[in-house]
């Protein structure tokens, strides 16, 4: 699914597989509906089809190449970061825990 929240357009393509050459079919067909576009941001999680290899597969190296640099990605955090940056700043406060957790007196 892709999204464009400020221009509220929502695409979605549904493939059998998720394979690399659907992820770099898939990111040829959105670089073809921005063309004028110069930088593309995607946000994607980190799926191991989401990276540049799976252009230069599918396509050729330059091809693959210049189609990777119209986009600009941005990775969501792993489940394991989100925990561990929130132990590092305190992120729970403890009077947010229900009375009879465990964590509360921790």
């Amino acid at each position: 699914m892709m999204t464009q929240p400020r221009g509220g357009r929502h695409y979605i393509r549904i493939t059998n597989t998720r394979k690399k050459s659907d992820f770099a079919a898939c990111l040829r067909w959105l670089a073809s509906l921005y063309k004028h576009a110069t930088k593309i941001h995607l946000v994607m999680d980190h799926l191991t089809t989401h990276k540049k290899s799976s252009l230069t597969e599918a396509y050729d190296e330059i091809e693959g190449r210049r189609l990777w640099e119209r986009f600009i990605p941005h990775y969501t955090p792993q489940t394991r970061q989100l925990i561990e940056a929130g132990r590092d700043c305190n992120f729970c406060d403890a009077t947010m825990l229900p009375r009879n957790d465990p964590l509360r007196d921790a």
